[in-house]
């Protein structure tokens, strides 16, 4: 399976979550995460589809998307901390 068809799934996945959330009347922080991170995922998708079509399968543009997947996630959990 390729790996932006995963991304795409997990991104499905996290925003039916999001609507699950949303009916059993959550916090509009953890819906916020679920959206947040079905984005993410979205994003990773359409990069994973737009650079292996430019690049192929090599493996730096890999850990550079990753990477910078990562450090997105750190910064929204930190201002997430911060804020409560």
């Amino acid at each position: 399976m390729k790996q932006w068809l995963v991304y795409l799934i997990l991104s499905g996945i996290w925003l039916i979550a999001a609507v699950v959330n949303m009916a059993d009347g959550r916090p509009s922080a953890v819906i916020g995460f679920n959206v947040f991170a079905a984005v993410l995922f979205a994003a990773l998708s359409a990069g994973y589809a737009l650079l292996s079509r430019k690049y192929g399968e090599t493996g730096r543009w890999k850990r550079l998307l990753h990477l910078s997947a990562l450090l997105i996630l750190v910064v929204v959990f930190l201002i997430i901390l911060l804020l409560s």
